[in-house]
């Protein structure tokens, strides 16, 4: 993998994962 490849999908990839964290914090809250 470029580093190119690495900086388009990383943020994606970390968006994806607090969205996650988010809707698994918030449905275990409930």
């Amino acid at each position: 993998m470029s580093w190119d490849t690495i900086n388009a999908v990383l943020p994606i990839a970390l968006i994806v994962l607090g969205c996650t964290v988010l809707a698994v914090l918030f449905a275990r809250d409930r």
